[in-house]
């Protein structure tokens, strides 16, 4: 019985190093639906094997960045990474591999951040103490995946599919690549204000600002 309380005290206290090992298995996770919604929704068709291997590479890489790396270096240099390995794993145009990157980083920026809001709003705790205490931060990461493969089903079952690139122009292109650079600067901008707002905001501001980045994004794709 012993053993049994020196392990729930170990994962219902503060533990930033417990913490840190119990995501490594949810970075997969969260790797491999992020590709499946990014492949499905922009229509990529690559072999499990790429997958795979994708899958694998970028979650033990963004797994130690996001512990040795601190913010706002860690995002940024985030970005590189997620765009590179697309580009070079799934052998994907660069154009691609930088829609699939936003696709990806909007995704976690807004379950993460609607998430969050809700589990520190229902269980009356703050963003600091619910990442640092393993039990909350497994049970946390866990609901936000459950809430990203819901999105990802929803896409499936509509067979929601953006084609651009077969019928986009030069300018089009170059108009992409502005649009693609202020999306990313727009959900770095989210992403650190969810960060240091987020037990301050109201969950209805927080659902409004995921909502409104939602739009931004269909409208900087569908105005090409």
């Amino acid at each position: 019985m012993q053993i049994f309380q020196i392990i729930w005290t170990a994962l219902t206290t503060e533990n930033e190093l417990l913490s840190n090992i119990i995501y490594l298995p949810i970075m997969f996770i969260e790797s491999t639906i992020n590709t499946l919604i990014f492949t499905t929704l922009l229509n990529i068709d690559v072999s499990k094997k790429q997958k795979m291997r994708y899958i694998i590479f970028i979650s033990i890489l963004l797994y130690i960045s996001g512990i040795f790396i601190p913010n706002p270096y860690k995002s940024i240099i985030n970005l590189f990474i997620i765009v590179l390995s697309i580009h070079f794993i799934l052998d994907v145009s660069v154009l691609k591999s930088i829609l699939c990157t936003l696709v990806s980083i909007f995704t976690s920026v807004f379950c993460e951040s609607i998430i969050l809001k809700l589990f520190t709003y229902f269980f009356k705790s703050n963003t600091e103490i619910v990442v640092s205490i393993p039990i909350y931060r497994f049970f946390l990461t866990l609901l936000i995946q459950v809430f990203s493969f819901i999105i990802y089903l929803i896409i499936k079952y509509f067979r929601v599919e953006i084609s651009l690139f077969e019928y986009m122009s030069k300018k089009s292109k170059f108009i992409f690549i502005i649009n693609c650079c202020f999306a990313a600067l727009t959900f770095i901008v989210q992403f650190f204000i969810t960060g240091f707002y987020l037990d301050k905001l109201p969950v209805y501001i927080v659902i409004l600002s995921n909502l409104t980045l939602i739009v931004y994004f269909l409208l900087s794709i569908y105005s090409l």
